[in-house]
This record gives C-alpha cells, sequence and structure tokens, in this order.
C-alpha cells in the first residue's frame, strides 16, 4: 500500500509540473509508474523452497508499514536484523514484536556505526523477543535457511538488505 501511496505522490508531483509548464509528456508518466521497482523495499525472493522478504525499512515509518505487511499476509516470520545505532531499535522493535517468530541479530558487516549483536540482543530482552546468537556470519544463514520457517525478513537497514540481497541473487 505504501508503494502506491509514493507512486500517486510522484504522480501529482508530475501533474503539478505539467500545469505550470513543464514539457511532460503522460505516455511517459505511465511507463515509469509501470517500470519502477525498489530492490530491498518489500522484495520478496524464492530462494530453495524459502520466501525471502527484504526490507530496508529502518525508520519507525518504515517498522509500521513493515508490520502492516506482516500482519495483512499473516506472516511470522524468522528475521535477520541489523541497524545503524543512529535510529530508534527499541520503538522499532516494539513495533514488530508481535509479527515475526525470532531475531537472528548481525552487527552488518563493514558499518563501524552499526549495532553490536550484544546491543540488539539488550533490545530484544527488553521486548521479550525471542533470540537466536550465532557467532558466525555464514553460520547465521545458513541458520535461517534451514529453519522450519517458510518465511525469512531481512530489515533494519538498507545496507544489511544490499549485503544480503547479493548472497541470494
Amino acid at each position: 500500500d505504501h508503494q502506491v501511496e509514493n507512486a500517486s505522490t510522484a504522480i501529482a508531483s508530475t501533474l503539478i509540473l505539467k500545469h505550470l509548464g513543464y514539457k511532460i509528456n503522460n505516455k511517459l508518466i505511465s511507463k515509469g509508474v509501470k517500470e519502477t521497482s525498489w530492490p530491498g523495499r518489500l522484495e520478496l525472493i524464492n530462494y530453495n523452497n524459502k520466501k525471502i522478504i527484504l526490507d530496508g525499512s529502518h525508520n519507525i515509518s518504515g517498522s509500521k508499514k513493515l508490520n502492516l505487511f506482516l500482519k495483512q499476509q499473516k506472516i511470522k516470520p524468522i528475521v535477520l536484523f541489523g541497524m545503524l545505532n543512529n535510529k530508534r531499535i527499541f520503538e522499532f522493535l516494539k513495533i514488530l514484536r508481535k509479527n515475526v517468530k525470532e531475531i537472528v541479530p548481525i552487527q552488518i558487516p563493514y558499518e563501524k556505526n552499526a549495532f553490536t549483536e550484544k546491543q540488539i540482543k539488550y533490545y530484544c530482552d527488553k521486548l521479550s523477543i525471542k533470540f537466536t546468537e550465532i557467532d558466525n556470519y555464514d553460520q547465521k544463514l545458513k541458520y535461517i535457511l534451514n529453519s522450519s520457517k517458510k518465511y525469512i525478513l531481512v530489515t533494519g537497514s538498507l545496507y544489511l538488505v544490499g549485503k544480503i540481497r547479493n548472497k541470494f541473487l
């Protein structure tokens, strides 16, 4: 739904510009909307009988929209979660906590300003979210892929989603 909102805003903006005298072709607007994709935003990847949902949500608004999606789809995924440490992790996780099965924390690779796994665990404990500690990056991926859950969610950061996306495409 939020992508429909975004597309509507973009269309309205172009129509206002057209009204102000800018030369804008309606067919190109239509083509642009039709061909637009945003990798890492509620992107679904089929991988070895699993459904991997990539969503780079990293703020409260994104968390609310992601939570609504999970509710509407009746999905309670296992979550690979990492986030930059200038974000509101407690509030973000609080919104999602009832619609996730468990969290596997990851400090975003090569991002010095990311929450550590220990810090993520602290917030999961405060919110009573099931948490599974795994030491090794490859073991984390193996764990989530071998879980009994059909749905895997990767969220908390576009940086994390970009790194994980490359593994599965």
